[in-house]
């Protein structure tokens, strides 16, 4: 994002066009909807729509915040796929098959100069891993207590 001031006050702007075109053939959202939702607010105050311009700052975060919504989005859209494609078949002639996709290092985490969309997916991957580590040792210790 870039700024401008006009008539005195900061505005974000789009800095890379060539990007918020790709966004906007990938999402399938014109350029303009896109620019407007991530350089702008509307909210309704007394029955009135009003739009505000947001800063630059305010509008990375924005984007930052769709770019997480859409990875965790994509992210449970492939593991229901993953799920659907390694669930277990009865047939006659195979009996049960189980599919099964084992995941190593789920502490690990890598920080490049430029994070490309396969490395936010792995981690991704192992931080949800984590929370679900913890969260399982905290029940057990959790039920171990309640026991004694």
């Amino acid at each position: 994002f870039g700024m401008d001031v006009v008539e005195g006050e900061e505005r974000s702007t789009i800095s890379s066009p060539d990007v918020l075109s790709k966004l906007s053939s990938i999402m399938g959202v014109s350029e303009q909807e896109i620019e407007s939702a991530m350089t702008k607010r509307s909210f309704s105050m007394r029955g009135e729509e009003v739009t505000i311009a947001l800063k630059d700052n305010e509008a990375k975060d924005g984007c930052d915040a769709l770019a997480k919504e859409i990875y965790a989005r994509v992210f449970d859209l492939l593991v229901a796929k993953i799920n659907d494609r390694t669930e277990p078949r009865s047939s006659p002639t195979h009996g049960t098959d189980y599919g099964t996709i084992s995941l190593l290092d789920i502490f690990g985490f890598e920080s490049f100069t430029v994070n490309r969309f396969e490395q936010l997916c792995i981690n991704y991957a192992n931080e949800r891993l984590q929370q679900k580590y913890v969260g399982d040792n905290f029940q057990a210790i959790k039920s171990e207590y309640e026991d004694d």
